[in-house]
């Protein structure tokens, strides 16, 4: 079956930045007309003027001297007339116009990435990259590919994969433009075009992009597009690529309402949904029980054909803050699979109650900080190791009765080898839970690690105490 999708656009204008070009401009001269000793340019030629300022811009011939008295053009770039910061992690121009980086506490996240690794290979499929930007040019994997004439022209007449690309990886600390989510760990993007100049593509081209990248071993997959119609052949496609290993991430959709979009809602892929900057679920965004997390999707500042640098808004770009944040996540623990990121994700999300007016439940909101520490928190070697006889009965004791069906849901006693111990008792009483030890007992001199769930609630829905991490050993 083949279909048209259109790519998840962001919502209004993009507003676009004056960047510097690429390579050097002509030099311009601007001359005082008002002045009495700046009026003579009768043996100058390439002059401008500008009567309603007095003034004139002079741009010499190749070997002519400036016209005396002139002034040098001096660079000037849009900027965002926001708030100044004295402080940035980065040395990028537009760093501080970034606000996911501070919301999701990227900083932090940065300093413990480690950066001397092995690459991590994003697989854009999309419209194409500009791949002369300079925020991006050194983040480009090779073997580009063109699925839609099967070449290695992968240029991005729209903006939009480009636009996609500098929010997972833009150059970071390179005094230019922005930041990408990967900092500056070896992260990589791998180009795939698969829509057409006009923004729309099909099934089967986005197939063959999803293929190619898979046959190069690109560790994470970002589909930035899609349409509300199911496939059978894509559906098997995803699956079959979460096997492979590949970690498929796709947009949610911009439609605001309840219906599925696809890719992002076939088995095998991460949906991703966005938020605004105050944490809320934007009210254009898909939502519905597939969408696995939302992650900042509103006002991004990301990179832009030509050198230049927009304003993107729309699950497009929410979706490559996951998946870039997952590269992070992959380049600092090469063991993870498709399923641990997206297991993490979903346990590691903040659970919100909706607070506008959409005609939406609950959602889950990327946790950046505690689904990195879910990952590289290693509980063996962490805090002190209790001591308990083979029959020990634990309990767990909140502030107030947790609104728990079953207490195993929420509660695992692992062996060291990480497998759960199993015919554990487990009774709810009042605000108690007691884990009783299985018939045999624990095993005399192992260790175990009991683990509470953190996304526990009263009866009303609000969180109560941080979940636990307990290390124990039998005697």
């Amino acid at each position: 079956m083949t279909k048209n999708y259109a790519a998840a656009l962001s919502f209004g204008v993009l507003t676009a930045f004056a960047a510097p070009a690429a390579g050097a401009a002509e030099e311009q001269y601007i001359i005082d007309r008002e002045s009495s000793e700046r009026t003579s340019l009768t043996h100058h030629e390439n002059i401008e003027e500008l009567p309603n300022l007095g003034l004139a811009i002079h741009t010499p011939a190749a070997g002519e001297a400036p016209a005396p008295g002139s002034e040098k053009s001096v660079a000037r770039y849009t900027d965002f007339f926001f708030d100044d910061h004295e402080d940035h992690f980065f040395n990028d121009e537009y760093f501080e116009h970034q606000w996911s980086h501070e919301f999701m506490d990227m900083p932090s996240i940065w300093e413990a990435a480690l950066t001397d690794t092995e690459p991590v290979t994003v697989a854009v499929i999309d419209s194409g990259i500009d791949t002369e930007h300079n925020d991006l040019q050194n983040r480009l994997a090779d073997g580009a590919y063109n699925a839609i004439d099967d070449s290695d022209d992968v240029t991005d007449l729209t903006g939009h994969g480009t636009q996609v690309a500098g929010i997972i990886a833009a150059e970071a600390d390179n005094n230019f433009g922005i930041a990408g989510i990967a900092g500056t760990s070896p992260v990589e993007i791998l180009p795939v075009k698969v829509s057409e100049d006009s923004g729309s593509s099909s099934s089967a081209t986005m197939l063959r992009g999803v293929d190619y990248a898979l046959e190069h071993d690109a560790d994470i997959i970002n589909i930035s597009l899609g349409a509300p119609t199911f496939s059978d052949a894509e559906a098997i496609a995803m699956e079959r690529a979460a096997d492979d290993g590949a970690l498929v991430v796709a947009s949610s959709g911009n439609e605001g309402d309840t219906a599925p979009f696809y890719p992002a809602s076939h088995d095998g892929v991460i949906a991703v949904g966005s938020h605004a900057e105050d944490g809320t679920l934007s009210n254009f965004s898909t939502h519905h029980d597939q969408v696995d997390i939302v992650a900042p999707g509103e006002e991004l500042v990301t990179t832009h054909i030509q050198n230049d640098f927009v304003i993107a808004t729309g699950t497009s770009f929410a979706a490559p803050v996951f998946a870039g944040f997952s590269a992070l996540l992959l380049q600092n623990h090469e063991e993870l699979t498709y399923t641990d990121v997206q297991q993490a994700a979903l346990d590691h999300g903040q659970f919100q109650e909706q607070t506008t007016d959409l005609e939406a439940g609950p959602f889950s909101r990327l946790d950046a900080g505690r689904l990195w520490e879910s990952v590289t928190y290693d509980p063996w070697d962490n805090g002190e190791t209790a001591e308990v006889d083979s029959d020990h009965t634990w309990t767990i004791t909140f502030s107030e009765p947790p609104a728990i069906d079953d207490p195993a849901d929420v509660i695992e006693i692992a062996g060291s080898d990480g497998e759960p111990v199993e015919n554990l008792e487990m009774a709810l009483d009042g605000n108690e839970i007691h884990i009783t030890a299985p018939p045999a007992g624990y095993n005399e001199d192992e260790r175990y690690r009991l683990y509470v769930n953190d996304e526990i609630t009263n009866e009303a829905g609000e969180p109560l105490p941080d979940g636990v991490y307990q290390i124990f050993q039998v005697k």
